[in-house]
C-alpha cells in the first residue's frame, strides 16, 4: 500500500507553519498570505501553499501500518494519485500552478521506472524517447491546454478491465470560472489514447525501460468532458451539488473535490470501479474563505467524505 501526500517536513518552525485563521474566521483552507515562508519561483517570491510544500511517499502492508519514513519525490502540492504497474514503474499526472501562463491549475505527466526511488521520477516536457530520455523543452507540456486558466486538479488515475488508462478530476473551467472557480462542484474525465504504431517515439514496445514510459511515449490524453455537476453554473446557489441519501434526506455540497474510485481490489487502481468518493463541504457558506468571512451566520460549514455507488 502506497500513500502519496503533501507536506513540508523539516526546516525551521517559521518555514513549516501556515496560518488558516484570520479575523472572524478559521476555516482550515490556505490562501495567499497564509504561509510566511517565501520561496522564489521563476524569479517571483511566492507564499502560496503549493510553493511551500513537497510531495512525499510512504508505504505500508495495510492501512494501519506500520508506515515507512516519508520520501520526497517532487516539489509542490502535486495532487498525485498514480498507477503503479506490475514492473514497479509509475505513471502520474501532477498539478502545478503555472506562473508563465494564466494563473490556475495545470497538469503534466510524471513517470518513474521505480516508484520507490525518487531519482527515477521524470517530469515530462515535450515527450519521452524510447530510452526514457526527456526531450529538450523549457516548460512542462500540459496534458490539457484547452482547459483554460482555471484548469483541472486532483487527478486520479486508473486502468480499466481492458487495460485502458483513465483519469478523473475536479473540473474548474467553465462559465463563471472567473469567480471562485476552485469551489465548483464539477468533475471531468479523460483517457490515454495509445498509438502502438507511433514511430516518432523511436522504438518498439520492448525498447522502453518500463510500462509507464511506453504509455507516456505512445499515448495522448483525450479529455472527454464534464462527468458530474453543472458546468454552466454561475451563481453560488447553482453550483451546489445535491446529494440524495438512502434514507431519503438530501444535502447540498458547496465543494466536491479529490475524487477517488473504489475497486473490488481495494488497494489497486485497476479494473472497473464500483464506487466514487469525494472530499466534500456542506453548509450555508459558498465554499470559499472570502464569502464565509462576510457573515458569522455562514460559520456552519463542515468537511467530510461522501461515497456514491456507480451504476456500471
Amino acid at each position: 500500500l502506497a500513500m502519496f501526500f503533501t507536506a513540508r517536513i523539516g526546516g525551521g518552525e517559521s518555514e513549516r507553519r501556515c496560518y488558516c485563521c484570520r479575523k472572524h474566521r478559521c476555516d482550515g483552507s490556505t490562501e495567499q498570505g497564509d504561509c510566511p515562508f517565501k520561496r522564489v519561483v521563476d524569479g517571483v517570491a511566492m507564499d502560496e501553499v503549493e510553493h511551500n510544500s513537497y510531495t512525499y511517499i510512504s508505504e505500508a502492508p495495510g492501512p494501519y501500518g506500520p508506515w515507512s519514513e516519508p520520501v520526497k519525490v517532487a516539489s509542490g502540492d502535486c495532487n498525485m494519485s498514480p498507477i503503479i504497474f506490475e514492473d514497479g514503474s509509475l505513471l502520474a499526472l501532477e498539478r502545478h500552478w503555472a506562473l508563465h501562463v494564466s494563473y490556475g491549475s495545470h497538469l503534466s505527466m510524471i513517470v518513474a521506472t521505480d516508484w520507490r526511488d525518487p531519482k527515477t521520477y521524470t517530469k515530462i516536457g515535450g515527450g519521452l524517447s524510447a530510452k526514457g530520455e526527456r526531450t529538450k523543452q523549457k516548460r512542462r507540456s500540459e496534458a490539457f491546454p484547452a482547459q483554460g486558466s482555471a484548469g483541472v486538479e486532483d487527478p486520479f488515475l486508473y486502468r480499466d478491465s481492458q487495460g485502458v488508462v483513465h483519469a478523473i478530476f475536479h473540473h474548474m473551467w467553465g462559465s463563471g470560472s472567473w469567480n471562485r472557480w476552485w469551489s465548483r462542484t464539477t468533475g471531468g474525465h479523460a483517457y490515454l489514447r495509445v498509438d502502438e504504431d507511433n514511430k516518432s517515439a523511436g522504438g518498439e514496445a520492448g525498447d522502453f525501460p518500463s510500462e509507464a514510459h511506453r504509455l507516456a511515449s505512445l499515448g495522448e490524453w483525450v479529455y472527454t468532458g464534464v462527468s458530474w455537476g453543472n458546468e454552466t453554473a454561475v451563481t453560488p446557489d447553482e453550483r451546489r451539488f445535491k446529494v440524495e441519501y438512502e434514507d431519503g434526506s438530501t444535502e447540498h455540497m458547496t465543494r466536491l473535490e479529490r475524487p477517488h474510485l473504489v475497486f473490488s481490489e481495494a488497494w489497486l487502481h485497476d479494473g472497473d470501479p464500483s464506487h466514487i468518493a469525494f472530499s466534500a463541504q456542506s453548509g450555508r457558506g459558498y465554499g470559499s474563505t472570502v464569502e464565509s468571512s462576510l457573515s458569522l451566520e455562514w460559520f456552519d460549514d463542515k468537511s467530510h467524505t461522501v461515497i456514491f455507488p456507480l451504476k456500471v
